[in-house]
């Protein structure tokens, strides 16, 4: 009998987090895991030399461009999310002969961070677009291309 009774408390515990929002340790809650949410940041440029794979960056036409530039997740009301550099950017070439710079990155999001608002992404100063979970976690990822 007090086996159930300290049982029924515990359950009563837990029933009145789960009210308040809160989830308490052993009480069958858990934090959502957080998801990777991968991109590309594409700039073009015919002054882009070297071979393909070579290590690039925005210079001479987007000198702000580099592996240092921030990329940052937020909530569309502004709260952090998280943030991660750029690194390095990869040299492509079409098969028109098109010059690129790619840089890949990750960030990591966890689903009800945003309350079904959305989620701000920006790369250094180059703007920013609103998200919606689904579409940050899409397969291919998030592209983004300057042009």
């Amino acid at each position: 009998m007090a086996g159930n009774m300290v049982a029924i408390a515990a359950w009563r515990i837990c029933v009145t987090l789960a009210l308040t929002g809160a989830v308490a340790s052993g009480c069958g809650g858990s934090d959502p895991e957080p998801v990777t949410v991968r991109g590309t940041f594409t700039i073009p440029s015919s002054d882009f030399s070297g071979e393909v794979r070579d290590e690039c960056d925005g210079e001479p036409r987007y000198p702000d461009v580099n592996s240092s530039t921030a990329v940052l997740l937020e909530t569309a009301q502004g709260d952090y999310v998280d943030r991660t550099d750029l690194g390095p950017g990869t040299l492509q070439v079409s098969d028109r002969n098109i010059r690129t710079c790619r840089f890949d990155f990750e960030v990591e999001v966890t689903e009800g961070a945003d309350d079904g608002e959305g989620f701000v992404l920006s790369v250094g100063d180059r703007g920013e677009q609103l998200y919606s979970l689904e579409e940050l976690t899409r397969t291919g990822g998030v592209v983004l291309t300057l042009d």
